[in-house]
């Protein structure tokens, strides 16, 4: 995989929003750049890079080193869900192969809502080979492998993932 031009765009959404976040028209066009940007990407290039059943893999493309967007690529295993959490970033993901199901939730503020930490299920989206999901900082998703095949994914992150809070402190309780 060349990451040449993973990391000229990098590069130029560092220099561009300098840490801060893209409305949504940006983030959506930011997301179809980096779809073009994987069209190109071999799959035989990422054939070792695949995780097994139950393993989840993250492969560091450009790791922040702009001092803001980092790109992974990242693959899961048969039977791997994560929890409804937050990136508290932006992300754009493109599916390289497999399948794997993002459920969107919205936080519960309801009455009976005994903590903010609840959400709501919204809608799911399944994100294949070419897909595209993008999210902004605030939006809160699950992710599941349906089927067999492990999934291969880009994510570009708005900041790298070691910059985050821990995944703990990220996650919500579902309703």
């Amino acid at each position: 995989m060349n990451t040449t031009p993973f990391e000229h765009f990098c590069r130029e959404l560092a220099q561009r929003f300098g840490g801060g976040e893209p409305n949504e028209r940006e983030l959506q066009a930011i997301g179809a750049t980096l779809r073009q940007l994987c069209a190109g990407i071999d799959p035989a290039a990422i054939a070792d890079l695949a995780a097994t059943a139950g393993q989840e893999r993250l492969h560091p493309v450009v790791p922040g080193k702009f001092g803001g967007p980092a790109l992974y690529v990242v693959s899961d295993g048969a039977g791997i869900i994560s929890a409804p959490h937050e990136h508290r970033t932006w992300v754009a993901i493109v599916g390289l192969r497999g399948i794997e199901v993002n459920t969107i939730f919205r936080r519960d503020f309801g009455r009976d809502s005994t903590s903010t930490r609840a959400v709501v299920r919204e809608r799911e989206v399944a994100v294949g080979p070419g897909d595209l999901l993008v999210l902004d900082a605030a939006q809160i998703h699950a992710t599941r492998v349906d089927g067999e095949a492990s999934t291969v994914h880009v994510h570009l992150y708005g900041r790298a993932l070691s910059a985050l809070p821990p995944f703990a402190q990220r996650c919500f309780n579902a309703r």
